[in-house]
């Protein structure tokens, strides 16, 4: 296999003839309903996670909780852009299985400082509900007790996606895992929470950080994700996740991480976007890296997360509020869901699997329509279709799909022991070619040369 058709992408032309954190919530009124034809006031409810799970209908995700406290339990874990969705989600998991120090990394203080700050606060309400006998019991968890504040944990992050600015759920911030479970552990005893404020892209701030604190595990969550943004800004987009990437992952093999997990996305799959390109060529540094490196590299590849900031819930909530209409691309586009509780759970039960393997892919169930999203994001508003508020059909944007997938005909797919996780199997590649053409790509994105950068990587911006 040429290891050149690494990246490039393929041309998907679509001609389209339409005719014509804390839980967050919406309350609309008549004034704000600017199209409705209401007369009376309109007062609507509906969270993230609601919506989610009303919409998604998917069955409560178990996973082995004894397995992933002993993957994590007593480890120095780092999770970089820890102040963004997923990071930040995956930041409030990760503290009920007792890790000795939990590092939150991101270039966005306020993001990660909120996570932080949440966190503490929800571990201290819990505490002070303890009574000595339940403090000597180290498995107590506090079933009964009130639900986390509701205060939003607003900080954005240039590291979150589109399909990773709103905020933390209350299920998420109480570190539930199905939107119902409040328990969370009564303690931090021995834990501690920091973080850390530095690029992926300084190679020299991150060497200064990996050799402070020798992190055990690290869940790498920063990335560039809004793919319209990336596909006017291709550069920006390379620096950051291709070579914030390979930084990362050069410092985990020299510093004995043991485990570095990368977060992907089904836009790596037959990329014709420049934001799944880069995801693409990070799935293939952590597979180059595991056939060099004594640290274990493992690739999560998953579809768009319910709630996540910038995406489509929280864009529709916004256009509601505005009065409408909500926006769709295309009346056929559809797209894989999961709620971020259950993404991130199925993410650390991936990181605790026994199993060996460079590349995993959720099993998110079938793809949902966007369009029956917007449906019923309005029904579930309490709104009439065509009387309160519109759909408007427009086109496919760039670097759009039609349907995205979860992995290529290239790639085969075997069971692992979760039947929500799968192991992918891919053609190998020319390692020594691999990052001959990674060199020449950071010569390319140094000078920005456009030109030279669609003739060797077939992008046609």
């Amino acid at each position: 296999m040429v290891a050149m058709k690494i990246f490039q992408r393929k041309k998907e032309k679509i001609k389209v003839d339409v005719g014509g954190k804390s839980e967050k919530s919406v309350t609309l009124s008549q004034s704000e309903l600017g199209t409705t034809k209401k007369k009376s006031e309109i007062s609507v409810t509906i969270s993230h996670s609601e919506f989610g799970n009303a919409l998604l209908r998917q069955e409560v995700i178990e996973v082995n909780n004894e397995e992933i406290s002993e993957f994590i339990k007593n480890k120095i874990v780092m999770v970089t852009g820890g102040g963004g969705s997923i990071g930040s989600e995956l930041c409030r998991q990760i503290i009920n299985f007792e890790p000795a120090k939990l590092l939150i990394l991101d270039n966005n203080e306020n993001g990660a400082y909120e996570v932080q700050q949440e966190i503490q606060r929800r571990v201290a309400r819990y505490e002070s509900q303890v009574t000595d006998e339940e403090l000597q019991d180290t498995s107590y968890k506090l079933q009964d007790a009130p639900p986390a504040s509701t205060e939003a944990s607003s900080g954005t992050t240039a590291s979150t996606e589109a399909s990773s600015g709103t905020t933390a759920s209350t299920e998420a911030s109480s570190g539930t895992t199905d939107g119902t479970d409040k328990s969370v552990p009564y303690t931090t005893q021995g834990r501690q929470i920091e973080v850390v404020i530095g690029s992926v892209q300084d190679k020299a701030r991150m060497q200064r950080i990996y050799e402070k604190y020798s992190p055990n595990i690290i869940f790498h969550a920063a990335a560039h994700k809004h793919v319209p943004v990336l596909e006017t800004n291709p550069f920006e987009a390379i620096k950051n996740n291709v070579f914030g990437t390979l930084n990362c992952a050069i410092l985990a093999d020299k510093f004995k991480v043991e485990k570095f997990i990368l977060l992907s996305t089904d836009k790596a799959v037959n990329p014709i976007n420049v934001m799944g390109l880069t995801k693409r060529i990070c799935e293939h540094i952590c597979k180059e890296m595991n056939k060099i490196s004594d640290t274990a590299f493992t690739v999560i590849r998953f579809g768009n997360v319910i709630g996540s900031q910038g995406s489509l819930i929280p864009l529709y909530e916004k256009q509601l509020v505005e009065g409408g209409p909500l926006i769709v691309t295309h009346p056929e586009v559809t797209r894989f869901f999961m709620t971020i509780q259950n993404t991130v759970k199925l993410i650390l039960q991936t990181g605790a699997l026994k199993e060996e393997g460079d590349l995993f892919v959720l099993d998110m169930g079938e793809p949902i329509k966007i369009d029956d999203i917007a449906k019923e994001f309005i029904r579930l508003s309490g709104l009439e279709l065509g009387k309160d508020i519109d759909i408007k059909y427009t086109s496919l944007r760039a670097g759009e799909k039609l349907q995205e997938e979860l992995y290529s005909t290239e790639e085969n797919l075997l069971t692992t022991t979760h039947k929500k996780i799968l192991s992918v199997k891919s053609p190998d590649i020319d390692t020594e070619m691999f990052f001959e053409q990674i060199d020449r790509l950071h010569e390319i994105v140094e000078n920005e040369d456009e030109d030279r950068f669609n003739l060797e990587f077939g992008i046609k911006n």
